[in-house]
């Protein structure tokens, strides 16, 4: 499912003409980079506080995005798009059945 949304940007950063690992770079940060974290982070991970990685790089990615370029404009827009991705699903089947 991850592909789903990392691909497109992967291959909108090529036709921008930026480098492989720039693309790379962006398409991991689509959504939550879960291969980004600390030495204590991993650790306390691996030790028994499952997800613990990942919850501190969803926190870092949603101030990163507020944060940002665009600030919370970019931000509202991005959450805007995932709720409606989201539900959309859901409401086909509720509509459906």
């Amino acid at each position: 499912m991850e592909v789903a949304f990392r691909y497109p940007e992967f291959k909108a950063t090529l036709e921008k003409g930026k480098s492989v690992t720039e693309a790379l770079y962006n398409a991991r940060e689509v959504t939550t980079n879960f291969g980004r974290g600390g030495t204590i982070s991993k650790a306390i991970n691996r030790n028994g506080a499952t997800f613990f990685n990942t919850s501190v790089q969803g926190m870092d990615k949603f101030f990163r995005n507020f944060s940002g370029e665009d600030g919370a404009k970019h931000f509202v827009s991005t959450v805007s798009k995932a709720v409606i991705l989201g539900m959309t699903p859901a409401m086909l089947n509720h509509i459906l059945l």
